[in-house]
């Protein structure tokens, strides 16, 4: 005996309610149409399933019964749309039913998504009926392996049921801007200049133009104009704290409100301890030439810089220059340790003995800073034939010892100086807070017509000035700076920056030989401070939790020194282990 009944066809509709689904949908999707300012909720993907489910049981209840179900770790009926009749016979869907079926579709609670389960489930619970097919909405966010999700599509087949899933995501990440990180030195000195690093994650879309913008204690200090590429952007940040003491600063993105997932990660605060110490500078010239005459006032009239000269042309009875007067040079190792900052212009060095030699390089190899600006006098090539081993060892750059600095001739063509890329970077060549104005002012940078030889940079060294033109075989390095034991110490082929003082009077060029002489000295004066920062991925952790830990490199040329390095990292508990 065979009987035959005419059964209604069902289509199972499964709603992934995972909180992943609250993540925003994108601009383009078809079901939510993009409006300003409008609630990001609004424009979820659980919004957007929402919407797809509402449409489709318009359709599906003239020919169906629609069984609806949402699922994360489990599966749940949620609502059963009844059959409206044929398309001649139907009325539209009410909007007390549609309102039940959103109504049905609460707020996202899943911890996760197990699609496997979810259609499995459903075919078991439906085998007594005539099913038409499955549409699942998610976003793919599975916690289940692709082999377990191989045997529900399996089942299905087997059922000859046809499953259609409707993405909700997309494989792009979370639309978002935010500063992932901010690496900062926790203290500083009174009106110098403070780098930070900021990595900043851009999936909004590329080239996006934002003003950042830098505060202190709520007021504006400047604003960056930046273009971010997608993804991660990697920028350093020059800041100048006015104010000595314990003071709270703030970098701040524009918020995208229409299009962002959140707005919480737009900013970081940090804390900077401002101090304001004393650097003490020995400054060393061989003759007083117009740069020794523009140089010297310069620094003593920087507020934090203590600065000594020692004129070595100079007469016995004549009263050396500077903030503290000395009448004669270190003698000691102990002696040359109380400065900060050496600076060695053009010294004649047959005046230089063995003394002085080996007390600076102990002060260099301590953290502190050199400055060697070469002349035309004395030159650096004998400099080199005279002191050696050490002097040779302490330059960043490599000269022709044999070639002298051609004091005796003139020189009819000039050419022009320009910042490397490490240059522009660096903080030292930071006169403007902004980038743009910044460049403005470099530009203003006058044409030279002499130069030390150079043959080039050393391989640990950064070139930041560099001559461009034609090559004329005195090499085209003009400034450069390399790490020496734990000091720094830096090279100058220019003895005529004095013509960047017209026709702008000594504002930028004061400005460049302080915080050059003030870099110099921080290796010293704050220690690692300045150099390194340590971070984690995050600020609070639970017990058994991963912690992530990285260390940052602020000084360019410590991070080339450290390049081909081996660096340990001892990670010690609060009791010693």
């Amino acid at each position: 005996i065979i009987r035959r009944e005419e059964r209604l066809p069902i289509v199972a509709i499964l709603v992934d309610e995972s909180t992943s689904m609250t993540l925003p949908a994108g601009r383009q999707n078809p079901l939510i149409p993009y409006v300003p300012g409008q609630d990001p909720k609004q424009r979820s993907r659980y919004a957007a399933a929402t919407e797809g489910v509402i449409r489709l049981q318009e359709q599906l209840t003239q020919t169906h019964r629609v069984k609806l179900y949402t699922f994360s770790d489990t599966l749940n009926l949620v609502r059963d749309i009844a059959y409206r009749g044929e398309e001649e016979e139907a009325v539209p869907t009410s909007p007390q039913e549609v309102q039940r079926i959103r109504e049905a579709l609460k707020s996202p609670t899943g911890e996760h998504s197990d699609i496997f389960d979810a259609v499995t489930r459903t075919l078991e619970e439906l085998k007594e009926s005539k099913v038409s097919a499955v549409l699942l909405f998610s976003d793919g966010r599975s916690t289940e392996e692709g082999e377990v999700m191989s045997q529900a599509v399996q089942a299905a087949k087997e059922q000859d049921i046809a499953v259609h899933t409707l993405t909700c995501g997309s494989q792009d990440p979370i639309p978002d801007l935010a500063i992932e990180h901010l690496m900062a030195p926790t203290e500083a000195n009174l009106n110098d200049i403070l780098a930070l690093r900021v990595i900043i994650i851009n999936h909004l879309r590329p080239q996006l133009a934002v003003d950042l913008e830098i505060l202190e204690e709520g007021r504006l200090l400047s604003t960056e104009k930046l273009v971010l590429d997608r993804g991660r952007n990697d920028r350093v940040l020059t800041l100048i704290p006015r104010v000595a003491g314990e003071r709270t600063f703030r970098i701040q993105l524009p918020e995208f409100r229409d299009d962002e997932y959140t707005l919480e990660n737009n900013y970081k605060d940090f804390s900077v301890t401002v101090i304001e110490r004393e650097m003490r500078v020995l400054f060393i010239a061989g003759i007083p030439t117009i740069e020794y005459h523009f140089i010297v006032p310069a620094l003593i009239r920087d507020p934090i810089i203590n600065v000594s000269c020692w004129l070595q042309s100079a007469d016995i009875d004549y009263l050396q220059q500077g903030n503290t007067i000395i009448e004669r040079l270190p003698r000691t190792v102990r002696e040359w340790e109380e400065y900060h900052v050496v600076i060695l212009y053009d010294i004649d060095p047959n005046q230089f003995n063995n003394q002085h030699e080996t007390g600076l390089e102990a002060l260099i190899r301590d953290a502190g800073g050199l400055l060697v600006i070469a002349g035309r006098s004395h030159g650096m090539g004998k400099l080199l034939q005279v002191r050696g081993a050490r002097m040779h060892a302490l330059l960043p750059i490599e000269v022709d010892k044999n070639r002298t600095p051609e004091y005796d001739q003139a020189f009819a063509s000039d050419f022009q100086a320009e910042r490397t890329t490490a240059g522009k970077r660096h903080p030292i060549f930071q006169f403007e807070m902004s980038r743009a104005a910044n460049d403005e002012v470099w530009a203003t940078l006058p044409r030279f017509f002499w130069h030390h030889p150079v043959l080039r940079a050393k391989r640990t060294a950064v070139s930041l000035l560099a001559k461009t033109g034609t090559p004329d075989g005195r090499g085209n390095v003009l400034m450069a700076m390399h790490r020496y034991g734990k000091g720094v110490v830096f090279f100058s082929g220019l003895q005529t920056l004095w013509r960047w003082r017209y026709p702008y009077e000594n504002y930028d060029y004061d400005r460049f030989w302080r915080q050059l002489v003030r870099y110099l000295g921080e290796a010293k004066l704050l220690g690692a401070q300045k150099q390194v920062v340590l971070y984690t991925d995050k600020t609070t952790y639970s017990p058994g939790e991963e912690v992530q830990i990285a260390l940052t490199v602020l000084d360019p040329a410590l991070l080339l020194q450290l390049q081909q390095e081996s660096i340990v990292a001892t990670i010690t508990e609060e009791n010693g282990a």
